[in-house]
């Protein structure tokens, strides 16, 4: 045999024995899934802030431009 080839075959033993431990699984898991709620409550509190923030200028607007339509000014008759 050579040496490449033993190095070989000791990394694949390695491999298998990596694929068969399952002792850090469950914190792999936990962190995946701490991560997939992290991101949905981000995306989740993201589109009800744009939402409503959408809604919040565009009331402000429609009442800044009633303000300024419903301004009567009256005629000033300065001499008569």
């Amino acid at each position: 045999m050579t040496d490449a080839y033993v190095k070989l075959a000791v990394s694949v033993d390695k491999f298998i024995e990596f694929l068969n431990n399952d002792a850090g699984t469950v914190t792999i898991d936990w962190v995946v899934l701490t991560a997939g709620v992290l991101v949905l409550a981000i995306t989740v509190v993201y589109e009800i802030y744009i939402s409503g923030a959408s809604i919040l200028v565009s009331d402000i607007n429609s009442t800044i431009d009633n303000m300024t339509t419903n301004v009567l000014i009256p005629d000033i008759d300065c001499c008569g």
